[in-house]
């Protein structure tokens, strides 16, 4: 056991410390038996056993200090005993354990879950069965922000581990399908996409259906702007042929506009239901796009080409979209009453690279600006030095 991520507590002898918590479930209506001439470990597999039990009847701060104490005996056992291991990450998955925010008793699961995770590195089954319990639990809890793993620890457990590639592929896809429900596409989509990366050309076609769930989530968020990097992997340049609509769609979606959309919807009702997406979020998202495009192109675009690229009959139906979509933080719009212009700000590119590309060049035109002033600060001080020393 990696003792660098023990939790420490107060050290009460092993027997007394059973004979505690069996008097303790006693107070709680749980009979247990812990028959004194049994092993320890049979004796705390009796225990885990029962967790799901107690937990349903106390609150979440007290199942907290419980499973503490349960923790402080795990870590007194034997190191090479792993037996005890799946029933107790399987308990702390029970039903029991429910609610959503970092109070809840789901989320006090995913801690302890995430406890054995990272002090069961000498054990690699057991790691990655706790691997598994934390994303599950995080998820339930909609805690997934608290979670510890990220994609540098997933290489470093799949290494530690021996790995088989469809072991990886399953951890991988668990683990963007719980970033993705929790509201983390961004980082979904990059572990989705690393997932992705792992099937040849002949196993392509094994990810239609991870591709799509992918694509999906980045349609519905308004924050994201992945589209091009989809387009871009092997996976994606498959719908060509086995998908060509999904990719029509995404394409819409990467450099097309509102009207695009609103063409290509009209055409294809049957497929647009199928998406499961509202109607209203497909076309509020593609004309916040749109919003980007033109931003893109000029800071002042006159209102009428506005309304006419979003499909709006009125300045009264825009001015509403405006306030709506503020939220979302990507770009911000002003009308000028005066001249009928509108004015709009954005916050990121429709394509991902192009954006990187910018953002890049900044970096370095100012890395470039501040070297050239320090090497003349540099020669400044040093012709100042000159002087001085001449003068004396």
């Amino acid at each position: 056991m990696d003792d660098k991520h023990t939790l420490i507590y107060a050290t009460i002898d092993d027997d007394q410390q059973l004979k505690n918590i069996k008097n303790y479930f006693l107070a709680q209506n749980i009979t247990l038996l812990l028959d004194e001439s049994a092993d320890k470990i049979d004796r705390f597999i009796e225990i885990i056993n029962k967790i799901p039990e107690i937990a349903s009847k106390l609150e979440a701060d007290e199942i907290e200090k419980f499973l503490n104490s349960i923790i402080t005996l795990m870590d007194s056992l034997d190191s090479d005993e792993t037996s005890f291991f799946g029933p107790l990450i399987a308990s702390l998955q029970n039903e029991a354990f429910d609610g959503v925010s970092i109070k809840s008793k789901a989320a006090i699961s995913a801690r302890i879950l995430s406890h054995i995770l990272l002090t069961s590195t000498n054990m690699p089954e057991v790691q990655k069965e706790a691997f598994f319990g934390t994303l599950n639990m995080h998820s339930r809890s909609q805690t997934m922000d608290k979670l510890i793993v990220d994609k540098k620890m997933l290489k470093n457990f799949f290494t530690a581990w021996s790995t088989s590639l469809s072991d990886k592929r399953e951890m991988l896809r668990t683990f963007y399908k719980a970033l993705i429900t929790n509201g983390r596409v961004s980082e979904g989509t990059l572990i989705c996409l690393e997932l992705l990366g792992t099937y040849s050309e002949k196993e392509i076609n094994e990810t239609i259906e991870d591709a799509k769930e992918c694509a999906r989530a980045n349609i519905k968020d308004n924050s994201v702007y992945f589209f091009d990097c989809l387009l871009k992997s092997s996976a994606f340049e498959n719908f060509k042929k086995v998908a060509p609509l999904w990719y029509e769609l995404i394409t819409i979606f990467t450099k097309g506009n509102y009207l695009d959309y609103q063409k290509f919807a009209k055409a294809n009702a049957s497929f647009v239901k199928e998406l499961e997406i509202p109607e209203e979020i497909l076309e509020n998202r593609m004309r916040n796009l749109t919003l980007v495009s033109l931003a893109e192109k000029k800071s002042y675009t006159p209102l009428k080409e506005v309304l006419d690229a979003l499909g709006f009959r009125s300045q009264e139906e825009f001015e509403i979209f405006q306030v709506k979509g503020w939220k979302y933080n990507n770009v911000t719009s002003r009308i000028n009453e005066i001249t009928s212009e509108v004015y709009i700000e954005k916050n990121n590119h429709r394509q991902f690279s192009q954006g990187q590309y910018i953002t890049l060049s900044k970096y370095i035109d100012s890395a470039i600006q501040f070297c050239k002033n320090t090497i003349e600060n540099l020669e400044g001080i040093s012709e100042e030095s000159k002087e001085i020393l001449i003068d004396n």
